[in-house]
């Protein structure tokens, strides 16, 4: 079942995001013109993304700087998260797919 989640032209414009789905944070993104969803939950300590640094696909932590691919939820640099003592296993947060429907973001659920 798909759910809209906003306009388009509303997440490149604010460029981030956060709603609560099915009570989890997620949060939009916009990348080459495509939305994508990501957990709103850094896979280091749980700390929000929404308002680490956000600039050509990568989403940056703001508390340690960890920096997570959008388009796959994957940590951008392994030996910065093995620094951070974190499991392999922790080395990718959950991604949400979505779509557009006439300039709608829409989310599979």
């Amino acid at each position: 079942m798909a759910q809209y989640v906003c306009d388009l032209s509303t997440l490149e414009a604010k460029k981030k995001i956060r709603l609560i789905i099915n009570n989890k944070p997620v949060l939009f993104l916009v990348h080459n013109h495509l939305p994508y969803a990501i957990a709103d939950k850094c896979p280091h300590q749980g700390s929000s993304l929404l308002t680490g640094k956000y600039e050509d696909g990568i989403i940056a932590c703001k508390e340690h700087g960890l920096q997570i691919d959008v388009t796959t939820g994957r940590v951008t640099n392994p030996l910065k998260a093995d620094a951070l003592r974190m499991d392999s296993q922790d080395h990718e947060i959950k991604t949400y797919q979505t779509f557009l429907e006439d300039g709608k973001v829409m989310i599979e659920l």
